[in-house]
């Protein structure tokens, strides 16, 4: 390596290890990696930390028989100088925040630990550029599910919430055989034994007491052929007990009738580990901590931390029954060295030079 690529692999190695001990600042990395301040944040903000095959790279840590989960996830900010903040709904505040929003992509399976391949910034439409296009929610999905098909990633079908429950992306995904399952508003309206009814009063056709349980989940399950925008599809009327109370939820499956039902129940079950993924990379990983005005920046900060994720995720798989915590502890330690070694190969480029 030459100096200036030796000091960017320690750059690199010690923004994983700030986040990974929870000091990312740029005086800590500053310091880790012996350069000033302001070259820290100069590479934050002006390079690259990932490379063209990243996604590729992320999906090969899981098997090969996942579901891609994609969802949307915020990082609030009080500020207003900072680049690309506009304000999007928190369901956790319950009101609309200042923030940035992020499109957020995992391979998930109910037996594995989920899989993050790419967390993407979304870019408003009021700051809408030619670098930096703005895409409705729909055409996200749309989008993504193309991209990761043509990059050779091996998923089931893909599960979604219910803002991306629409005629848009069930048609795609009917058009084009992508299986999907997405979960549906209580008002939309199917055609069911020839009549258009909402999705509510389905069911007073599927009382709960004619679903099939599932105990290990606490939830009973019916699968209804219907017609949704003159697409054969499928509702799943899903019943579940939380403290003692039932409710139901619907959601829409194109997948064919050779997957199960137990399958399909799993597989939702599975999605949650999308929203695990958020959690932690927001209290563990610092993510939404990044006070940089750019949006390359936030970026680059975004890329770091699911990195991050994978290093701790490489450290479970080989120490099994491992805690998150003492993973994380022993990833950044194994950082720590890489930015030491980096460091001393430098400081030799340097003197020899």
């Amino acid at each position: 390596m030459n100096v200036t690529t030796t000091r960017m692999f320690s750059l690199h190695f010690a923004f994983l290890t700030g986040l990974l001990m929870r000091t990312p600042s740029a005086t800590s990395i500053a310091g880790l990696c012996q350069v000033g301040k302001s070259t820290a944040a100069a590479a934050l903000t002006h390079q690259t930390f990932t490379r063209e095959d990243h996604v590729t790279e992320r999906a090969s840590a899981a098997s090969s028989s996942v579901y891609l989960a994609f969802d949307y996830t915020q990082s609030h900010h009080a500020g207003s100088e900072m680049q690309g903040l506009s304000y999007n709904y928190s369901s956790s505040h319950q009101a609309s925040k200042l923030g940035q929003r992020y499109a957020s992509v995992a391979l998930v399976h109910s037996r594995e630990l989920p899989v993050p391949i790419s967390l993407t910034y979304a870019v408003s439409r009021e700051l809408e550029t030619e670098r930096y296009p703005f895409l409705t929610p729909s055409e996200e999905l749309i989008q993504i599910i193309k991209a990761t098909k043509d990059q050779g990633i091996q998923f089931k079908g893909t599960l979604a919430d219910a803002e991306f429950g629409n005629k848009k992306v069930v048609g795609h995904c009917v058009t084009h055989d992508d299986p999907l399952m997405v979960r549906m508003k209580s008002n939309t309206r199917v055609e069911y034994c020839g009549e258009l009814v909402t999705l509510k009063s389905l069911l007073s056709h599927v009382p709960r007491k004619c679903c099939h349980f599932y105990p290990k989940f606490n939830w009973r399950a019916k699968r209804i052929a219907v017609q949704y925008d003159g697409h054969a599809v499928d509702i799943l009327v899903i019943w579940r007990n939380v403290k003692g109370i039932w409710s139901a939820f619907f959601l829409l499956s194109t997948f064919s009738q050779e997957t199960s039902l137990g399958e399909l129940v799993q597989a939702w079950k599975a999605r949650w580990g999308i929203e695990v993924i958020h959690r932690f990379l927001k209290q563990n990983l610092s993510f939404g901590a990044c006070q940089y005005r750019d949006i390359r920046a936030h970026q680059n900060w975004a890329d770091l931390a699911v990195d991050a994720f994978h290093l701790i995720l490489q450290v479970r798989k080989e120490c099994p029954g491992a805690s998150w915590k003492s993973s994380q502890l022993l990833a950044a330690a194994r950082c720590l060295d890489r930015v030491r070694t980096a460091v001393l190969q430098d400081l030799s480029a340097l003197e020899a030079a």
